[in-house]
């Protein structure tokens, strides 16, 4: 197998989630160690007081990027557009001259996280979010590979004694069509979705698991004529060393104690074995 650095030699990526905590450690991390490197383009949502170019610029002054070079930063691209929207809000000239003819990789950061959001929102960002990207990899003249970034508890309704596999589950409470489910839920009123959410989670906890458990069936579906992989990460919290010791962006619960610890305010110690 080849090298990390020599695999994305000459390569550009299409990262979606780039501006998130994962996705900034991630752009840090490639732009580091992969020196030759071609492109990230990174998908970014322009705001009402701020451009897409605006924000990347904001992003790349962030202090994780302090150990990269500046010709390293200079490879990074934003795609104006949004997740959300059909086609990605992504504009043709972007699509057509920029994107199709040069990306090799494309890696799938983009979620909402918020573990009971409305599910029609859910539905719509992390499984709907995740076709118009397969869609947009189909159109892609080079592609290598497509990662999606689930989460570890897509199979948290197994039963507590089951050892979760690295597998997708087939269950009998699936919907049999994902679209037509879809459409249903966003035909519900207000009032019918909140009644209803508990039964249409099919016995996931939340809204959040439930519809990433759904993308990755989208990934599964598409597997014989895409390369996918999927990658589940667990809790994620500060940096320990790596790209900064005590790197977080969050200040709440256990981020702040490795923060504490990576910066020194904080020693860590082993409690003598007095057995």
């Amino acid at each position: 197998m080849s090298s990390i650095p020599e695999f994305y030699k000459h390569r550009s990526i299409f990262l979606t989630g780039g501006t998130g905590f994962v996705g900034k450690a991630l752009v840090e991390k490639l732009l580091r160690t992969c020196p030759e490197l071609k492109n990230v383009y990174i998908l970014i949502r322009p705001k009402p007081t701020q451009t897409a170019s605006q924000r990347c610029e904001l992003l790349l002054k962030n202090e994780i990027f302090s150990r990269v070079d500046s010709s390293q930063l200079s490879k990074v691209v934003p795609i104006a557009g949004d997740i959300n929207l059909p086609g990605l809000g992504i504009s043709d000239a972007d699509l057509v001259e920029v994107l199709i003819p040069n990306v090799s990789i494309v890696i799938h950061s983009a979620a909402t996280l918020k573990f009971n959001e409305r599910l029609d929102i859910a539905l719509n960002t992390n499984v709907r979010g995740s076709l118009r990207i397969l869609e947009l990899a189909k159109k892609c003249e080079k592609l290598d590979s497509i990662v999606y970034v689930s989460t570890a508890y897509v199979n948290s309704d197994l039963d507590s004694e089951s050892r979760v596999e690295e597998k997708i589950y087939n269950k009998d409470s699936d919907p049999e069509d994902l679209e037509e489910f879809m459409e249903y839920v966003d035909n519900l009123s207000r009032d019918q979705l909140e009644m209803m959410t508990p039964k249409l989670l099919r016995g996931k906890p939340n809204s959040y698991t439930f519809t990433k458990y759904l993308a990755e069936k989208v990934m599964e579906q598409n597997k014989k004529i895409l390369p996918i992989s999927i990658v589940r990460p667990s809790i994620v919290i500060g940096a320990w060393k790596d790209p900064l010791p005590g790197w977080v962006e969050g200040f709440t619960g256990f981020n702040a104690v490795i923060a504490a610890i990576g910066t020194g305010a904080v020693k860590v110690f082993q409690i003598a074995d007095v057995s």
